[in-house]
């Protein structure tokens, strides 16, 4: 509970819901938002509400869930940071697994068909976005375009196969929230692939 008190006390969650990648504790500067860490943030959060049954959880983990629905997600892609990288704009395919996670989170503690819709419009983009033509599945998308950059084997976040498989959970959890096939099939077939 000392993580949790200290991450209502700290300001790493912004001011719209978004949560910062870290703290630079060296430069006493924020990093930018991302999205992959607001998604943790809403699971760890309704997570602590369970436990606590604390407010204090429960209303900072629907803002991060409503920064993720209304302002990260423009019904196109989901970016990895709202501020372009040296790179330019990115859109990493676990990330995208890790927030389709957390607005699930919120939507099992809601209800609220905004977080199921816009989970299920993220899952679906991951599979149409991020496949190849050979089945394997592209880590990193430029945006806006959606053009792969190369894998680079000496990085996992930029390499395909078993290090995408905890984002492929994502399809697992949609299926079993919507009964809808294609998440399963996409499921499965990235397992077979890894």
């Amino acid at each position: 509970f000392r993580a949790g008190e200290w991450f209502r006390n700290s300001g790493i969650q912004g001011s719209e819901g978004g949560v910062a990648r870290y703290y630079r504790s060296d430069l006493e500067k924020y990093h930018p938002i991302s999205t992959e860490i607001t998604g943790y943030t809403i699971s760890t959060l309704l997570y602590l509400h369970s436990l606590t049954g604390e407010t204090d959880y429960f209303e900072p983990a629907l803002a991060a869930a409503r920064f993720l629905t209304q302002r990260a997600w423009d019904g196109i892609a989901l970016p990895f940071e709202l501020e372009p990288t040296p790179e330019g704009h990115l859109a990493y395919f676990f990330d995208s697994g890790i927030v389709v996670r957390g607005l699930l989170s919120a939507w099992q503690a809601t209800r609220d068909p905004e977080f199921l819709q816009t989970a299920t419009a993220v899952g679906t983009a991951m599979a149409a976005d991020f496949a190849s033509r050979n089945g394997v599945i592209h880590p990193i998308l430029r945006l806006p375009q959606k053009e792969p950059l190369d894998h680079d084997p000496d990085r996992w976040s930029r390499s395909p196969g078993c290090y995408q498989l905890k984002a492929a959970l994502a399809w697992w959890d949609l299926f079993e929230a919507t009964g809808d096939p294609q998440f399963h099939t996409t499921h499965w077939s990235l397992v077979a692939a890894a």
